[in-house]
């Protein structure tokens, strides 16, 4: 049986939250597209989707430590897994172990660029649903274009709000 296929769902009473049939916090077997509702005070009906438990990962690259860093742990604030890459090769190699669901990769790297990456990561067909995001000093229109057309999703510039890109990332994990 697969974890990421369980949801729960909790019932609140006009005063406080309650247990319902013994229902609190127990695992219903459900589809992970399914959305689950539940009451609010009032009797208001919402519908809510609980996170899965299995982890989603990522993988930054950037020559540039002291963004890797900080993306780490903002990233990691948010419960993913984190790995890092400081080139567009090393990015590549870790590819093939790690199977990241979002990469963020930055343009302007030393031996190979972001765009290249890209590329080489849209013609192997099992990282098809590797979602592609750039984060890069590079903004100019012709820049966003080329990101587009190497296979990015997303095309962002430096600097960037850190709120926006974790919003970004959630988002295209939650609709894909």
């Amino acid at each position: 049986m697969n974890l990421q296929n369980y949801f729960y769902f909790v019932i609140f009473s006009k005063k406080k939250p309650k247990k319902y049939a013994g229902f609190e916090k127990t695992l219903i077997f459900t589809s992970p597209k399914l959305r689950i509702g539940y009451f609010e005070p009032f009797g208001t009906l919402c519908m809510s989707h609980v996170k899965h438990p299995k982890k989603k990962k990522i993988l930054l690259v950037d020559d540039e430590p002291n963004i890797l860093v900080a993306l780490e742990y903002l990233f990691e604030e948010e419960g993913f897994i984190v790995q890092k890459a400081f080139d567009g090769h090393q990015a590549l190699m870790k590819l093939q172990s790690f199977h990241p669901h979002v990469v963020v990769l930055d343009v302007m790297m030393p031996s190979m660029d972001g765009f290249e990456v890209a590329r080489r990561i849209r013609h192997i067909e099992k990282f098809d649903n590797i979602q592609i995001i750039f984060l890069t000093a590079k903004g100019t229109a012709e820049d966003r274009r080329t990101g587009y057309s190497s296979g990015g999703e997303i095309y962002l510039t430096k600097p960037f709000d850190n709120e926006e890109l974790v919003n970004i990332v959630n988002e295209m994990l939650e609709f894909g």
